[in-house]
């Protein structure tokens, strides 16, 4: 079985893969944060409220220093943890036109 994510925009998912990639602890707090937010009784969230915590988070950890992440991956990320973590399929809003396929 493969999936894929698949937006219409290779450009734009190829950048998402490169930095998902390059950048595994961003999806790991993701789902972290997703997680908790479930165990407290919510039942969906935008992905935007974990990526500005994992912001916050991250300029926190760097001194100041903001770490680069693109509001771009957003739906990249919901999509794919929603596709990947059985426990948060549906858990994010996600706007029609934009799919997860599974093959």
């Amino acid at each position: 079985m493969q999936n894929t994510l698949d937006f219409g925009n290779a450009s734009a998912r190829e950048r998402f893969l490169r930095f998902h990639n390059e950048n595994p602890h961003v999806y790991a707090a993701l789902v972290r944060y997703a997680r908790e937010l479930k165990r407290a009784g919510v039942q969906r969230a935008g992905i935007r409220l974990l990526w500005e915590r994992l912001r916050w988070d991250e300029t926190i950890r760097t001194s100041g220093v903001p770490f680069k992440m693109s509001d771009h991956h957003t739906s990249f990320y919901s999509r794919l943890i929603m596709l990947k973590e059985r426990d948060l399929m549906d858990f994010f809003d996600t706007r029609k036109g934009c799919h997860v396929e599974s093959n």
